[in-house]
């Protein structure tokens, strides 16, 4: 039995057989032309195809292929080809840009920026990038070489293949990153830098840095005076204190740890003490009465490192790595001379005695209390007044100098060094002035009556007596 097919099924079907043919035929239509209500660049573009919008665009197209890299050593290359080295196209990004709005976006209003798509020739880049700087000369050796070197703070390890660059790789990675658009590159950032294998040499100077690094990490120990921090034994120290066989090459304990060289330790505490003691020592620098700063033999007067107990501890401090700060030991002469303030040296109350002015000045903290003309040692005699930097050993009252031929006697005596000192000298008539050259003293200093009484009633035991 024949059924009748439904009209109205006939109905339904037409209307939808014309819409899928009108859209089939209008996805054909977009597939070359743009479609309704697009603005691309700020340009309306509706109706054109994708090869005339793409064509427009190239017109207006003010591309530059530029970009900075950095190399290992910080250095900025500015790599800028030529136009002929590469292209640029907006095709594909247009296509692409406006199929991402689907099958709404052929009935919307839209708008999309497009950026074009750089293809750079290889050939003709690897021809160019042979005559930049960057790439020049950098063929990776056939093999690592690993050397120590010694530095101001220690020792480095350096590794000969380190920077080199990887030309093949780099070359590649900076043609990407300019297609990409890319400002700036690292080629560290982006390892175009030869990392090589160690061999069993190269193994053997690492283990050999390891240990010079564990030796010279061993102490980080300030030396201080008077509570402020003098010298520091770091790493830059420490690197001269390891032990050495006959042949030059380091001496290894058990556990291959490097050993200590004992006598280089005690050669730096006679280094420090050379530098910081003043008893005897290296001369003081000295500003005159008259505001010159002189150098004056260093004398009786002053401090003297106590080398010995430096050198143990800092052997001990080695040994235990304890880095606890050290005050440095002195012997003061006289023993009151701690009492001075380290910077200030012999301190602001002193005597000067100015040998070839021929005058005596007395400073009591900071001030001049006291002036007078002297006589001093007699040249012509070779019976010199010593020079150098002393002080008051003793005072006294009415003694007898006595020498091989003569004994006198004196009210105030005041005894500096060696059998020198300030005295007063009641059968001179003048003071000052050149006498000494053929009449002065057996090597002391006469003064005035009256201002060796002054002076007798100013000085103590103790206080600083520099003469030059």
């Amino acid at each position: 039995m024949n059924k009748k097919f439904p009209k109205w099924i006939l109905f339904l079907a037409i209307p939808c057989v014309l819409a899928a043919t009108g859209y089939f035929a209008l996805m054909q239509y977009y597939k070359v032309n743009i479609p309704y209500g697009t603005w691309v660049n700020d340009m309306y573009c509706t109706g054109f195809t994708y090869d005339e919008v793409a064509e427009q665009l190239l017109m207006s197209d003010n591309t530059v292929v530029k970009i900075l890299v950095t190399d290992c050593d910080g250095k900025v290359h500015v790599i800028h080809p030529e136009k002929d080295l590469y292209t640029v196209s907006y095709e594909e990004a247009l296509k692409e840009a406006i199929s991402a709005f689907g099958a709404v976006g052929l009935f919307t209003e839209k708008s999309v920026y497009v950026e074009p798509v750089i293809t750079i020739d290889k050939v003709k880049w690897e021809q160019y990038a042979e005559s930049l700087d960057l790439f020049k000369a950098q063929d990776a050796v056939a093999a690592s070489r690993m050397t120590i070197v010694e530095t101001d703070t220690g020792f480095a390890l350096q590794d000969a293949l380190e920077y080199t660059l990887e030309k093949e790789k780099a070359l590649q990675v900076v043609l990407e990153a300019m297609e990409q658009g890319v400002e700036k590159l690292s080629l560290v950032g982006t390892g175009c830098y030869y990392t090589p294998d160690y061999d069993e040499a190269d193994k053997a100077v690492i283990a050999e840095f390891e240990a010079l690094q564990a030796f010279c990490s061993k102490l980080n120990m300030p030396l201080t005076i008077q509570g402020e921090t003098a010298y520091t034994v770091d790493s830059s120290v420490l690197k001269g204190w390891i032990l050495k066989d006959k042949d030059g090459s380091y001496a290894y304990g058990k556990g291959g740890v490097l050993l200590l060289d004992e006598a280089k330790v005690k050669a730096y505490a006679r280094s420090i003490s050379e530098e910081v003691t003043t008893y005897w020592g290296k001369p003081w620098q000295f500003v005159t009465h008259g505001g010159e700063t002189i150098e004056v033999e260093a004398g009786n007067y002053g401090r003297k490192l106590k080398t010995n107990n430096l050198s143990t501890t800092l052997i001990n401090a080695f040994n235990t790595g304890n880095s606890t700060a050290y005050e440095l030991e002195f012997s003061f002469y006289p023993e009151g001379a701690k009492e001075v303030e380290y910077g200030a040296g012999y301190g602001n109350s002193y005597v000067e005695v100015d040998i070839k002015g021929q005058h005596v000045y007395v400073y009591m903290d900071g001030e001049m209390v006291l002036d007078s003309p002297c006589v001093t040692g007699d040249v012509r005699r070779n019976r010199l007044t010593p020079t150098g930097v002393f002080y008051i050993e003793y005072k006294q009252r009415n003694r007898t100098l006595r020498g091989e031929d003569y004994a006198t006697p004196v009210n105030y005596w005041m005894h500096f060094y060696n059998h020198c000192g300030f005295h007063d000298a009641n059968w001179r008539r003048k003071f000052g002035e050149d006498i000494y050259l053929n009449d002065g003293s057996h090597g002391c200093v006469n003064m005035p009556p009256a201002k060796a009484k002054e002076m007798y009633g100013i000085v103590y035991s103790g206080m600083p007596v520099v003469v030059y």
